[in-house]
């Protein structure tokens, strides 16, 4: 009985510190350098970890340009709504993935960083 009370103050001990931990890469204000990534690069598993518990967030970046690449609700009809020419997919200035039908779409600053997506 001991042993078992000894196992469970630890494991409370162990979360406590846990908790402790994630509150203080989520809340403390990072400056520049290395905690300023590492608090950065937390938040953003920690919010990817949530929505993949809670049913919200895409699980991979496969799924993310399928959702993205989706058409519209209400599919077109007759032959494929899909466009004849090659899609780009960029990154813009915040960070985020983009889709363009064609390079003509994509802003100037971010053509050179653009990808041609495969068929």
């Amino acid at each position: 009985m001991k042993k078992l009370r000894r196992f469970l103050l630890w494991s409370l001990v162990f979360l406590v510190l846990l908790a402790a931990c994630d509150q203080v890469l989520v809340r403390l204000p990072a400056g520049d350098g290395a905690l300023a990534v590492v608090q950065q690069f937390y938040v953003d598993f920690r919010s990817r970890l949530f929505g993949v518990i809670t049913g919200e967030a895409p699980r991979s970046i496969e799924q993310v340009i399928e959702k993205a690449a989706k058409p519209p609700a209400a599919p077109a009809k007759g032959p494929s709504a899909v466009p004849a020419g090659p899609r780009y997919l960029y990154v813009d200035a915040d960070g985020n993935l983009q889709f363009a039908e064609s390079l003509q779409e994509i802003p100037a600053a971010f053509r050179s960083s653009a990808q041609k997506l495969q068929e």
